[in-house]
């Protein structure tokens, strides 16, 4: 079988390995993007870029470059923000974008439950640490500051 069509990985971790795989066994040319420059996919695709998942703008333009047919991810909501992304600006069978960022965003995705009575847990949004300090003192507890200079 002759690869011809480009497919994107996004993420080179173990819980990426077996969909690489699996593409891979369709026949498709595989690129893998990670910040890691060991990770465990990067000897298993095609085409390994080190680029962060989160980089999305890079992603999209090397995907349009490739001229992709599909992109994907597992296990991980920052890479599924990506895929989602760069799937709505191609015109692939992805969420939306803003799908993606609804369940991702906790605070978003309450406020969507909410808004179609959704039944889901009490919460509070803060934005701040001011915030949560002033919500602690509310419920009568408190919190040590910890140091994290070394």
């Amino acid at each position: 079988m002759i690869k011809k069509e480009h497919y994107f990985i996004i993420g080179g971790g173990s819980l990426q390995l077996e969909f690489l795989r699996c593409v891979k066994e369709n026949g498709f040319i595989t690129h893998c993007f990670d910040y890691d420059p060991n990770c465990i996919c990067k000897n298993e695709c095609d085409f390994f870029h080190l680029i962060s998942i989160g980089e999305k703008e890079k992603i999209l333009e090397l995907a349009k470059f490739y001229n992709i047919v599909g992109i994907g991810t597992t296990a991980t909501e920052l890479g599924n923000i990506t895929v989602c992304y760069v799937g709505q600006n191609l015109g692939l069978a992805t969420n939306s974008y803003e799908t993606a960022l609804n369940t991702t965003d906790k605070s978003r995705m309450k406020k969507i439950f909410t808004k179609f009575n959704i039944p889901t847990a009490n919460y509070i949004e803060i934005s701040n640490e001011t915030e949560f300090e002033e919500l602690l003192n509310k419920m009568g507890g408190g919190y040590n500051r910890i140091s994290t200079s070394c």
